[in-house]
């Protein structure tokens, strides 16, 4: 159950979080197919990423994943339900559109995109962190390996990367629409996280058939795997919260 208060979410590009977006996996295979990315190799969007840069230019690589990710956005319910959910006031999100901010009311959330930006975080009621950038700003966001790794090796002296360790301290954990595979994801999540150590709250992950083996390693990260839909899981809390 979602804790009032002190829950927070994180929002991935593994599934369809809106009607007309292109998934990660949608993403990684446009740019592999565009650069002839090897067979066999990583199929993650830094790694992608950065091969398709090497051959081609970064600039180019920003210009392309502007193009895929700048897509009209479509109905979601997922989306309405969230803002319905009014107790979770921290979002973050790993996907590059500008299209999140658009189901929430004109006023209610401060969008963060950058470290620059991090003062804006009490602005408003809730807040979204775009933890990859987003295409309003194409030199800022990651789209390689290395760019991720430059990123998170700045650790706590990024704000926006202190942000979120203080939100796994303090915070319940839902994670939407990342796959458990996914090396963005895992990378991200484990290189915060081990910093935390026992101080970081349990999280949630909604995965809707999970291999065994991985939810196996990802409870032993204090992640716990939940094969619940969660439209499902928002829509339940909203039900039982107008019983109380």
């Amino acid at each position: 159950m979602i804790r009032d208060g002190r829950t927070a979410i994180i929002l991935g590009g593994d599934a369809q979080l809106y009607e007309g977006m292109r998934t990660n996996a949608e993403i990684i295979r446009h740019l592999a197919e565009s650069c002839n990315y090897p067979p066999g190799f990583p199929l993650s969007l830094p790694e992608v990423g950065e091969y398709f840069a090497e051959l081609n230019g970064k600039s180019q690589l920003v210009e392309k994943v502007i193009n895929l990710v700048d897509t009209m956005p479509g109905d979601s319910p997922l989306l309405r339900t969230l803002v319905e959910v009014k107790t979770i006031s921290n979002i973050f999100a790993t996907t590059m559109d500008e299209c999140i901010q658009g189901y929430f009311p004109q006023g209610e959330l401060a969008v963060i995109r950058s470290d620059m930006d991090v003062a804006l975080a009490l602005s408003r009621p809730r807040r979204l962190y775009r933890l990859n950038g987003t295409i309003s700003n194409g030199k800022q966001m990651i789209l390689t390996k290395d760019a991720l790794i430059d990123k998170l090796s700045t650790g706590f002296k990024s704000p926006l990367i202190s942000h979120l360790a203080y939100n796994l301290t303090s915070r319940q954990f839902l994670i939407i629409g990342h796959d458990l595979r996914e090396w963005n994801f895992s990378f991200y999540f484990q290189q915060v996280t081990e910093q935390l150590g026992e101080f970081r709250e349990k999280a949630i992950l909604f995965c809707g058939d999970p291999d065994p083996v991985l939810v196996s390693y990802w409870n032993k990260k204090n992640i716990e795997v939940l094969r619940e839909s969660p439209l499902d899981f928002l829509s339940d809390y909203l039900s039982w919260k107008e019983q109380q």
